[in-house]
């Protein structure tokens, strides 16, 4: 396999694009329910997604501004280059139902698919892939009683050591009504 060190198209600000920040909702999935197989990429576009027989993915939902994505070139001077993920949220609620959730959440490996509040033309961009090849994994989980409202804030990254071929990847199974309904199914394959 070679790696190309050359680019292919134009870096260009499209001034009738409006830019617009956010995350509306998310959901999320154990990277070992992924169907790899039937898993189809087209560059930085996922064309073809789905979960193995009996899998579904969890809902997650954010108050505000308070679920956001951050992604960050992983430089290395001896090591092949790449992306890393990061997911922050708020658990509202100081509850045994959420510290079960965050137990769970640090002994798994996840993707998670997010609606961005930016779509694009056509509603192409509306959702993002993060974790894909790699996954994220629970790298801080905080609560303070007297803090952010006593919720409980937790962040899923790309492991050290990790990273992703893309900064993120743009989910479009056909289109956007198509794309919307299996994320509004939570992706479950029954």
């Amino acid at each position: 396999m070679s790696c190309s060190k050359k680019i292919t198209g134009d870096l260009i600000n499209d001034c009738t694009v409006d830019p617009v920040l956010g995350l509306s909702r998310g959901v999320i999935i154990s990277r070992d329910d992924l169907d790899l197989t039937a898993l189809t990429e087209e560059g930085a576009k996922v064309t073809a997604f789905s979960l193995l027989t009996g899998a579904t993915g969890f809902a997650v939902s954010w108050l505000k501004r308070l679920g956001s994505n951050t992604n960050a070139l992983s430089y290395s001077a001896t090591e092949r280059d790449g992306f890393t993920h990061s997911f922050a949220c708020q658990l509202a609620g100081f509850s045994a139902e959420n510290a079960e959730r965050l137990n769970e959440l640090k002994n798994g490996n996840y993707v998670l698919v997010v609606e961005s509040n930016f779509k694009g033309e056509d509603n192409v961009d509306a959702f993002k892939v993060f974790g894909l090849k790699t996954g994220m994994t629970l790298t801080e989980a905080t609560h303070g009683s007297n803090e952010n409202s006593g919720a409980i804030t937790y962040v899923l990254s790309t492991e050290e050591g990790n990273f992703e071929k893309y900064i993120f990847q743009t989910l479009v199974l056909g289109d956007y009504a198509a794309t919307k309904a299996q994320f509004d199914t939570l992706f479950a394959n029954v």
